[in-house]
């Protein structure tokens, strides 16, 4: 299983809170993972980001019309 995303995600962080990325290694990176799902799993429950997200409107989009760049 690829770890990748959760790399990304932790340099993020560590970026962010101006910590090392050497806090973060193959030897806690499966720990990172279930903590960032169980973090995903409680927010999914929280009343008010469900709320947030049932009034959520989407941005209007209007295309940009084709240009042949033959």
């Amino acid at each position: 299983m690829s770890h990748s995303f959760i790399y990304a995600l932790k340099y993020i962080e560590c970026h962010v809170l101006g910590l090392g990325l050497s806090l973060v290694n193959d030897g806690n990176i499966k720990e990172a993972r279930y903590k960032i799902a169980c973090d995903l799993f409680e927010a999914a429950k929280d009343p008010v980001l469900i709320q947030m997200m049932a009034d959520y409107v989407p941005p209007t989009f209007t295309p940009s019309p084709a240009v042949d760049i033959s």
